[in-house]
């Protein structure tokens, strides 16, 4: 059974990777884990990034890309930046690509990006992907920079009944009625600010063409919702800012499935012991 879906999943991914990039122009990667694929698109000038994570399946996402500003100068989107280095790699050895690797270079600094996809058991629901994403300043001055996430998952394929919570500059939770669940937990360092919207409301404050502040809102929804973190931060000369995410997706059982199971279970351990005064 695991390994018909495992072959299914992965001739998914290899027509869709193939027939994206008749769309797109340019470098487009697929990641396999479990019962997940994920997908990016890095074409130059598309503000695309990744543009999927199917889950046994089911479609959650529909946009996740970064943006940059240097000073106040007007933010940009990191594809409009040379693709200096790319590609994926099988780390963990089971003869697909979990990991994604992209580099950008700026005249002042320069942008690694790594993506891990960990999927879960076939079934499950669950799936996670690890972000490391390291800024180095190649410049002997301080570097005045400011780093974006935009956000548009669209969980369970059903964009319009999400909600959005940012509970902190660490953490941001979005959850579907379907009960489908998304965690973003950022392990360092903190974000300095966050906005959670509606599409394309934050989306167009980023191409706007003058410098962004995100507004601290922490909510939104029931809607076709987004979120967005920044950090502002000043880099050393040839220092580094190393930011550590991780995103993790599961499904949150109906209350009444959960009645169901402590009713078994209660049942279960009643029947147990009647057996052993027996």
């Amino acid at each position: 059974m695991n390994r018909y879906f495992v072959a299914v999943s992965t001739a998914c991914l290899v027509v869709l990777v193939l027939l994206v990039p008749a769309a797109h122009a340019g470098p487009v990667y697929g990641l396999i884990d479990g019962n997940s694929t994920a997908t990016w698109d890095l074409t130059p000038g598309a503000q695309l990034g990744m543009i999927s994570w199917v889950v046994d399946g089911v479609q959650h996402d529909y946009q996740q890309w970064f943006w940059y500003r240097v000073g106040n100068t007007a933010e940009a989107s990191y594809d409009t930046l040379p693709l200096t280095l790319s590609g994926t790699s099988d780390t963990n050895f089971n003869g697909s690509p979990e990991t994604l690797f992209a580099q950008y270079t700026a005249a002042s600094f320069k942008t690694s990006f790594t993506f891990v996809l960990t999927g879960g058991t076939p079934g499950s629901g669950a799936s996670d992907i690890a972000e490391s994403i390291k800024i180095q300043n190649t410049t002997g001055s301080p570097l005045d920079f400011h780093f974006y996430q935009y956000t548009d998952f669209n969980l369970a394929n059903t964009p319009a009944n999400d909600s959005v919570l940012i509970v902190s500059n660490n953490l941001v939770r979005q959850t579907d009625g379907s009960g489908v669940v998304i965690n973003e937990t950022v392990l360092t360092p903190p974000a300095t600010h966050h906005e959670a919207a509606l599409v394309p409301f934050t989306l167009n404050r980023l191409n706007d063409g003058v410098a962004t502040t995100l507004n601290d809102v922490a909510a939104s929804g029931p809607g076709n919702v987004t979120w967005a973190y920044e950090w502002d931060v000043v880099i050393p000369a040839f220092g580094s800012l190393l930011i550590s995410k991780d995103k993790n997706i599961h499904i949150v059982p109906e209350p009444s499935t959960l009645l169901l199971g402590l009713f078994a279970a209660s049942a279960l351990a009643v029947s147990i012991v009647w057996r052993r005064k027996r």
